[in-house]
């Protein structure tokens, strides 16, 4: 995640606090709190949580007036954005684990290898195609072509292009 991602989380965050959407955001901590192994984070949401429970079971039973209901949301919210300024940057930029190694000869290997069976392929085409090639021609080509009707030399044409091209990877191939 680039750092624009963490500024995005974190002014989210801030943002739901000021919304006083202040469970919402305690969610979001305990999620966050996941992804580090530092259990401190975790404990100090887990006591935020169960603060703001309290403050929640208050209000609802009217065992607190609508003053000091206000304070201890405002010391909770400041409290939690204090947590959300303190959150370690491990949390939105892992750690990378380097690249693997691809050995430099394996690869060169298998692109020869890749060549070789690449020209065989065409050339065996090629051969196949020159070879049906004169095999219809030789049977008469096709009865229905008028005059002047060069089709018939398209695949005998194909083919020895698919030979040419086969020349050049085994040229290719032979100068490794």
């Amino acid at each position: 995640m680039s750092s624009e991602g963490h500024i995005s989380i974190i002014d989210k965050m801030k943002k739901l606090v000021a919304e006083n959407k202040t469970e919402e955001v305690i969610d979001s901590l305990f999620e966050l709190a996941d992804k580090i192994p530092d259990k401190k984070l975790s404990n100090n949401v887990t006591i935020l949580s169960s603060r703001y429970g309290t403050y929640v079971e208050e209000k609802t039973l009217g065992t607190v007036n609508s003053e000091e209901g206000d304070i201890k949301l405002a010391k909770l919210n400041q409290a939690i954005l204090n947590i959300i300024d303190s959150l370690p940057n491990e949390i939105f930029h892992p750690p990378v684990p380097p690249p693997i190694p691809i050995p430099q000869d394996n690869l060169d290997k298998a692109i020869d290898k890749a060549i070789k069976i690449m020209t065989i392929v065409l050339f065996g085409v090629g051969v196949l195609g020159v070879i049906g090639s004169i095999i219809f021609i030789l049977a008469g080509g096709n009865k229905n072509a008028e005059p002047g009707d060069y089709s018939i030399f398209i695949p005998f044409i194909a083919s020895f292009m698919s030979i040419i091209t086969g020349g050049v990877f085994y040229k290719v191939y032979r100068k490794k």
